[in-house]
């Protein structure tokens, strides 16, 4: 998967170079990137101007805020889930999606009650 420059830069808030880029993700399970989170051929609808679109929010478990994870209690929001895209700011930040789903790239990566959402690639076969 992607982890290029490209991949985090120039959308949402991200408007500066990105000096934190590392090498592309290998692992069969992962977390999404930016560029992953506001793609519409992923279920996501595409960025808008603000990165706001309720297809990203996703409403923390019983066992997860068990665990510490946070939920907002604002209606309509969720609970905010860290992306595998690194921040520009530091090399110990990274993007997120926040709890009213925008990407958002404050959060130090020693916080610990952010979510994870795991994804994986399936190859379908093919119909001979």
């Amino acid at each position: 998967m992607d982890n290029s420059e490209e991949s985090t830069f120039g959308t949402g808030e991200n408007q500066q170079a990105n000096q934190y880029v590392c090498s592309n993700t290998t692992d069969k399970i992962f977390l999404l990137g930016e560029k992953e989170a506001t793609n519409s051929g992923y279920g996501f609808a595409a960025y808008d101007q603000f990165g706001t679109d309720s297809t990203r929010i996703r409403v923390t478990t019983d066992y997860t805020k068990a665990t510490g994870a946070y939920q907002s209690s604002t209606e309509g929001c969720g609970g905010w889930w860290w992306l595998r895209s690194p921040n520009y700011r530091g090399e110990y930040y990274a993007r997120v999606i926040d709890d009213g789903s925008n990407a958002n790239d404050y959060n130090d990566v020693s916080i610990t009650y952010g979510g994870v959402v795991p994804a994986l690639c399936v190859q379908l076969p093919t119909n001979n």
